[in-house]
């Protein structure tokens, strides 16, 4: 994405060694987010926090229930009934769905090769 046309905007707007320079430099840092990100990702985790504004953490309530009223509609969309809809002791609410369209399993009725 972005550090690829700075890649090559560099190469193109720079002068030659100093374009191939800051061309590499570019390259490397998808590389390092990667390593970094397979090897500790909580560097990440962290830094992206650190960058948050209070905004962001005042809106997670809103941004948690917007994600289960997804679920909710994906649910229904998908033809799912309904098993569970309540609120946990931190008052995040979660949606729970049935295994089946038809409801829930029963020993009398296990899923078929074709659910």
């Amino acid at each position: 994405g972005g550090c690829s046309v700075i890649g090559v905007a560099a190469l193109a707007f720079l002068p030659q060694n100093v374009g191939a320079t800051v061309c590499y430099l570019v390259a490397v840092i998808p590389i390092l987010f990667l390593g970094i990100g397979s090897t500790a990702p909580a560097v990440i985790a962290n830094a992206i926090g650190a960058m948050k504004s209070p905004e962001d953490k005042q809106n997670k309530a809103d941004r948690v229930c917007c994600h289960e009223a997804a679920h909710f509609l994906c649910g229904y969309l998908c033809g799912l009934p309904i098993a569970s809809y309540a609120t946990t002791d931190e008052n995040i609410p979660r949606v729970e769905f049935y295994e089946t369209a038809q409801g829930p399993l029963t020993e009398q009725k296990k899923l078929t090769q074709d659910e």
